[in-house]
């Protein structure tokens, strides 16, 4: 499969396309999100999403970054 935008001819790989993306990676305009395992206690963690081009999101990224690394 071809990228679908205009004047591109990057071929898309198939998994890429099965997950339903119609561009390739160059001209992919969608937001960059960042998922971390949040670990409130030793059963279970927890999915957490961010968006990293958000200042506070960014600080909170680094705190879990860094929470998770004294954890170990």
């Amino acid at each position: 499969m071809v990228c679908a935008s205009v004047n591109c001819t990057t071929e898309i790989p198939e998994g890429r396309y099965e997950l339903g993306y119609h561009t390739c990676i160059e001209c992919n305009d969608e937001q960059p999100y960042l998922g971390l395992l949040v670990y409130d206690h030793k059963t279970a963690g927890r999915l957490e999403i961010f968006n990293p081009n958000n200042n506070h999101e960014r600080e909170m990224i680094r705190q879990a970054a860094r929470f998770n690394e004294r954890a170990r």
